[in-house]
């Protein structure tokens, strides 16, 4: 009796349920169909791109990090953010729309930056405080700009976006969620031709640049025509004390005149190879030796030390191509003992069978102070650039110096630093000869030719 009752009390419950569901859908039906318009709008955010871009534009023009070229590709992609985000946003109020006309600038003077950074001009631009004092400014009025915009009333952005910075940063990027409800005057059609500009602009910045590299790197010599030298007592002298022929004949009759009282010549030459190969070979007794062979970029470089009486000592530093070609801004230091006197450099070449000559770019010879743990240390250096036209054969050329030695000083050293470049783009651009002095040269492109010298009173004493 009891589960008969049981059972019509759950037939009435589960007809209620049914009747509830039919009501809840039919509820259901009456509800207005959502647009497709309402839809997406539902599904995405307008607002959050172009604001998120401000942010991350913001950050990266602000960041930098001095390594792997980053102190530029930061700062060009920051420009671009920024750009894309207030070219979205201008047509919102008169605000967002200073703020891309002030981004358009800044992008133009980033512009001009990357492409004199490729040039001399960058070392100007470094060295003038009122040009960095315009870029600076140029950014705070951005910033201080989108402060003011109606975004300012947003609680956390209503603090000095100058005085916390990181707190600004990151309610901007919360922003863009928080305005998913307000009306965006701007389409997609605009966006993507914004998108179109910008690749525009990045790769009219990489074209620009790569044409002020090789611009830049290919210095351009003064040549005149080789003259022939004269035969002379002095230089049948050279040749009896050992000079190398070779090297005589590239001496101006100028350089071999003063070279008229030697009484004692010694040479190092040694093959400096910018690209060896490594070479492994077995021993008798089965060890594994591991050498460097000579590959196809390599220079001949000679040491001449000729001696004079009282200390006075000449130097001749010759360096000759044997294959490869230096085109693109190679550069060279000399160093060693106190008392340079410079007096001649010269690149030798040949053109369509021609014999060319040219002084050597750049030529200098300064005294260097460098500090350190023991206090200051001041020495004299030798510098320079090499350059060859293009289409020139047989490269060579030689540096000339005088040394004046204390009389007390019977021995010393001469060494020579070459860094050689088989291509235009070292970027920014820097004098070859500083990026040794500086130590900021590239990879293995640094070679370096060390010799020792005598002089008479030494080697008879040791005698």
């Amino acid at each position: 009796m009891n589960d008969q009752i049981d059972k019509e009390a759950n037939k009435e419950v589960n007809k209620e349920a049914d009747k509830e569901i039919e009501k809840v859908m039919d509820g259901i039906e009456q509800w207005p169909e959502v647009s497709p318009e309402d839809e997406q709008m539902n599904k995405s955010n307008p607002w959050h791109t172009p604001i998120s871009y401000i942010t991350w534009g913001f950050i990266l023009t602000t960041l930098t990090l001095n390594f792997l070229l980053l102190q530029y590709i930061i700062p060009t992609l920051g420009v671009v953010l920024l750009s894309l985000g207030f070219r979205s946003l201008k047509k919102e109020n008169h605000c967002f729309y200073i703020a891309w006309v002030l981004v358009t600038i800044k992008m133009i003077w980033h512009a001009m930056y990357l492409i004199a950074s490729a040039t001399p001009i960058v070392t100007y631009i470094k060295s003038n405080i009122l040009i960095e004092m315009i870029a600076v400014t140029l950014q705070f009025v951005l910033i201080t700009i989108f402060a003011y915009t109606p975004f300012a009333n947003f609680w956390p952005v209503s603090i000095p976006m100058i005085l916390i910075y990181l707190i600004i940063i990151r309610s901007l990027y919360k922003l863009g969620n928080e305005l998913k409800d307000i009306a965006f005057v701007s389409n997609d059609s605009e966006r993507a031709k914004g998108i179109g500009i910008i690749w525009g602009y990045v790769l009219s910045c990489i074209i620009l640049v790569s044409i002020g590299c090789i611009s830049s790197n290919h210095l351009k010599v003064m040549e005149t025509e080789h003259v022939m030298v004269s035969e002379s007592e002095t230089r049948e002298k050279l040749k009896q004390m050992d000079f190398p022929e070779d090297i005589l004949l590239d001496l101006s009759d100028r350089d071999v005149a003063k070279l008229t009282e030697a009484i004692h010549i010694e040479t190092s030459s040694e093959l400096l190879s910018f690209d060896p190969v490594k070479v492994t070979t077995q021993s008798r007794s089965n060890a594994y030796i591991v050498s460097n062979k000579p590959g196809d970029c390599n220079l001949k470089v000679s040491t001449i030390f000729i001696e004079f009486p009282e200390n006075l000592l000449y130097v001749i530093v010759h360096f000759n191509w044997m294959e490869n070609k230096a085109y693109w801004q190679d550069g060279f230091t000399i160093w060693g003992e106190d008392g340079f006197a410079l007096l001649n450099g010269v690149l030798l070449y040949e053109k369509q069978g021609i014999e060319y000559s040219a002084p050597i770019l750049r030529l200098k010879c300064e005294e260097l102070t460098s500090y350190g743990w023991f206090g200051t240390n001041s020495s004299q250096q030798i510098s320079g650039a090499v350059s060859y036209p293009f289409l020139s054969e047989h490269q060579r050329g030689y540096v000339f110096y005088r040394i004046q030695l204390p009389k007390e000083q019977l021995l010393g050293c001469n060494c020579f630093n070459y860094i050689h470049y088989i291509q235009p783009f070292q970027y920014p651009y820097v004098k070859t000869e500083d990026r040794i002095l500086n130590g900021n040269y590239p990879g293995d492109s640094m070679r370096q030719h060390y010799t020792n010298f005598e002089l008479q009173t030494y080697r008879n004493i040791d005698n």
